[in-house]
């Protein structure tokens, strides 16, 4: 299974691999035949920097085509009335506001507004 985005230098097997690393919740057992390699080998490729670095940058491309679904789900749930959730939805505007500021300071242009779109109606 090639996975679109990743170097050319991975076999399939490793691609494979790769893919379902960053996805998580799978276990070297069960990787390892869906690449039809061993678990060994699994292993193996995990301790290659360069490898974990490709698994790292999947994970990451995969958490940012997400996150619009994770700060909805975020938001619904401190709109109704969650406590932990309030409280991370806060923090984040906090550190958003630190950040607009930050780059104010250095004269770069940053805005996280957007128009509110009610996802529930």
């Amino acid at each position: 299974m090639k996975t679109p985005g990743l170097k050319a230098e991975w076999s399939t097997e490793q691609q494979t691999a790769i893919q379902l690393l960053a996805e998580g919740g799978h276990s070297y057992e069960e990787i390892a035949p869906l690449c039809k390699v061993s678990t060994h080998t699994i292993y193996n490729w995990r301790k290659d920097p360069r490898f974990m670095d490709e698994v790292i940058a999947r994970a990451r491309q995969l958490l940012k085509h997400n996150l619009p679904d994770i700060y909805n789900s975020l938001i619904h749930k401190a709109k109704k009335g969650n406590p932990r959730h309030i409280e991370l939805v806060l923090k984040h505007l906090e550190k958003l506001e630190e950040m607009k500021a930050k780059y104010a300071e250095n004269s770069i242009t940053f805005t996280w507004e957007a128009p509110y779109v009610d996802n529930n109606s």
